[in-house]
């Protein structure tokens, strides 16, 4: 499941969330906020680094569906750098839009950063299992690979 960390930010979301539509209500808007914490524990592992075909193994989701979900994820991770900055603790600080870019860093690798076709075999299952995954995949240049294999360095 997810980390205490995470429960405890989807809680936090959850509250906010509630609190704008009880303001939304008193000004008589009904904006839908479509906020769905169920899967924020997949998404931690995915950003965390766990491979596609153990990520598959965590949930009954099917692969289109959970794909689609890790998207959305970095679309919304996309724009906050994007979000306008106001001193005084007013709009998104730069520590956030920092994160984001990280987080977004690691999400963005194969099969949800790639918009072809991907399926595993049970024989590509059996090969991984039993060996180990063979790559030659190279890091871009300048960054040092991390107990998952992803960059730990800065990100711009």
């Amino acid at each position: 499941g997810p980390s205490d960390v995470v429960l405890e930010l989807v809680e936090q979301s959850v509250d906010m969330k509630d609190r704008i539509l009880a303001a939304q209500m008193s000004h008589g808007l009904d904006i839908p906020i479509p906020l769905d914490p169920t899967f924020a524990g997949i998404v931690e592992a995915w950003a965390m680094g766990v491979s596609w075909t153990e990520l598959l193994t965590l949930t009954s989701v099917q692969e289109g569906d959970l794909i689609r979900l890790l998207r959305r994820v970095m679309d919304v991770l996309r724009q906050i750098p994007r979000l306008p900055y106001v001193p005084n603790d007013r709009g998104v600080s730069t520590a956030l839009r920092l994160q984001a870019r990280r987080a977004l860093t690691l999400m963005d690798r194969f099969p949800v950063s790639d918009d072809v076709t991907y399926t595993v075999s049970e024989e590509e299952l059996m090969e991984v299992s039993n060996e180990g995954l063979k790559t030659d995949m190279k890091l871009p240049e300048g960054q040092i690979s991390g107990p998952m294999g992803w960059s730990e360095g800065e990100v711009s």
